[in-house]
């Protein structure tokens, strides 16, 4: 088993990002109307099919399972997107041991399924991924950026909306080490 400091400072790194997380979904129960958008009438009742065939409603925390949603923005050339491909694998993985659903949405009008199946498996991405061609999932949540992570309440309250980390403090601008998660 690998050992050492940059093991080490990995493993701790990776239960900061988690508590982090966990931190943002306390937000859930401390959220207060004035302090968070609502998406809009009937946005949570968006459909689209994923890259698997199957159709998902990517705001909607509809089920006795979804306790919360959160969707990520992306596009297949986004390098800052595709850096957080392993981070996203681990944040699929957490955000449903606790009673939520992550769904990647690329933004890019013109990907087709075809293209968007082999960015999934160029970067082993696990959370389901569908195609927001018409921005209507941008529009409801106020996405900006690719990636841009957005939380969603089941009120249907916009929780969060922003970087998953401070990885990158701009386009091209990697930091050695996240300092805000």
């Amino acid at each position: 088993k690998p050992s050492g400091p940059v093991v080490t400072w990995t493993q701790s790194m990776h239960k900061v990002r988690l508590f982090s997380f966990s931190a943002a979904l306390a937000l859930l129960n401390l959220a207060h109307a004035e302090d968070v958008k609502q998406i809009p009438a009937g946005a949570s009742n968006l459909e689209f099919p994923t890259l698997k065939g199957k159709s998902i409603r990517p705001l909607a925390c509809d089920s006795k399972e979804t306790k919360f949603a959160v969707v990520v923005f992306t596009t297949t050339d986004c390098p800052i997107a595709n850096a957080y491909s392993p981070e996203l694998n681990r944040l699929h993985q957490f955000i449903t041991e606790k009673g939520g659903k992550l769904t990647l949405a690329h933004i890019d009008w013109d990907l087709t399924i075809e293209g968007a199946a082999e960015h999934a498996a160029d970067y082993a991405l696990k959370p389901e991924i569908v195609i927001d061609r018409d921005h209507s999932l941008v529009r409801a949540t106020g996405a900006e950026i690719t990636p841009d992570a957005v939380l969603i309440s089941p009120a249907g309250e916009v929780v969060y909306r922003g970087r998953i980390s401070n990885l990158f403090s701009d386009y091209g601008a990697r930091r050695r080490v996240e300092t805000d998660h």
